[in-house]
């Protein structure tokens, strides 16, 4: 594709850099990360950063469910463990966009940073936020405006619905995740010390581990909502467990793994929200003065094969989704898309980064890889 010539932007947004990253390996639930604790992982890769941390430092931490281990402001919980006494932290709580929108916050403010992501799927899975009803049902009077229309669904579902409204075949869906499971790249994790929920059968000591771990995905699959439905364990993105950090600063430093050029946010109808995205990147590119064929490389963190190619379909080029290859723990790997973003762009092109939670709000940051 070709490369994007400079243009002016007026948004706060233009000169802000991401200049470290670090991320644990991912693991499968109830794999090599399943016994930590949320916030001993998330330090892990808070201390995997290497950073000189000031006490005016922010630290902003996405989190799809932020309750039980991950509530209690999991983030302050592991600026101690990391040593980071002096600095505090606050939680963003947007589902799949948790990571993202903590990135956009951080971009949004004049000083350095500090954003990160962690999800341990093995302790609190998805939809753990509306599993009690102790304290009130999550949305409350918000949901029941949607009941007359089928009501709101989980992303399984919703991939199912959309992958028919555009003619999209089991085996379509089945081949793309399959290419996008052999063509991950990105920054390697960082090594960590295995430690399973079944302690009996963790080794002594524990192992080092410095590769995702994703279970086999099964040759074959029933679908998983319908039984005429496309959507399988085959095509959609493995639930994980893992954490990832990154400073965004004003100051590009020596070698910057990316420039942030804009950022927009576009909540749709929630009952159609893998349509968000397709406006989200639109409006984006308007504003940049840009098409998608003028991005390098669109890494959609999508949640399944199905929303992928119907983003593929709407801006008419290629999308990708490493998380295929690496794990999706929802509240974190946005960060990591984004490194892998950054990595497999050319010096001085431009992509974009996408991103949808189930109430229909889609994220996207467009950035610039160094020259």
């Amino acid at each position: 594709m070709a490369r994007v010539d400079r243009v002016d932007l007026t948004t706060k947004t233009l000169g802000v850099f991401v200049t470290t990253f670090a991320r644990t390996p991912f693991a499968r639930v109830h794999g090599a990360l399943s016994g930590y604790h949320p916030a001993e992982l998330l330090s892990l890769a808070l201390t995997g950063l290497a950073l000189e941390v000031p006490p005016t430092t922010n630290v902003l931490v996405g989190c799809a469910q932020p309750v039980g281990a991950q509530g209690s402001n999991v983030g302050r919980a592991a600026t101690l463990l990391a040593g980071w006494n002096s600095t505090g932290a606050a939680g963003i709580a947007a589902g799949a966009n948790s990571s993202h929108q903590a990135l956009h916050l951080a971009v949004s403010s004049a000083n350095t940073t500090v954003v990160a992501g962690v999800e341990l799927m093995s302790l609190v899975p998805d939809g753990a936020s509306d599993l009690s009803r102790n304290y009130g049902p999550g949305w409350g009077p918000a949901k029941e405006q949607f009941a007359e229309r089928g009501g709101l669904v989980p992303f399984g579902v919703a991939s199912d619905r959309v992958a028919e409204a555009h003619g999209l075949s089991r085996s379509e869906l089945d081949v793309f995740a399959a290419q996008q499971r052999s063509t991950v790249a990105g920054p390697p994790p960082m090594p960590v010390t295995e430690r399973t929920d079944d302690r009996e059968a963790t080794p002594a000591g524990g192992a080092e581990r410095d590769a995702d771990d994703l279970a086999a995905v099964p040759i074959e699959a029933p679908p998983l909502h319908d039984d005429e439905g496309t959507t399988a364990a085959t095509n959609i993105t493995p639930a994980a467990d893992g954490a990832v950090a990154l400073v965004v600063e004003p100051h590009p430093g020596d070698t910057p793994l990316a420039r942030i050029v804009h950022t927009a946010t576009h909540a749709g109808d929630p009952l159609a929200a893998l349509d968000a995205p397709g406006v989200a990147l639109r409006a984006a590119l308007q504003t940049a003065g840009w098409s998608a064929t003028d991005l390098a490389r669109i890494e959609y963190d999508a949640p399944s094969a199905a929303a992928a190619l119907v983003l593929q379909h709407q801006c008419g080029v290629p999308v990708h989704t490493s998380a295929f290859a690496r794990g999706r723990p929802t509240g974190a790997s946005a960060l990591a898309a984004l490194g892998h973003l950054a990595t497999t762009l050319a010096p001085g092109d431009v992509g974009a980064l996408l991103t949808v939670s189930t109430d229909g709000t889609a994220a996207v940051t467009l950035l610039e890889r160094p020259s």
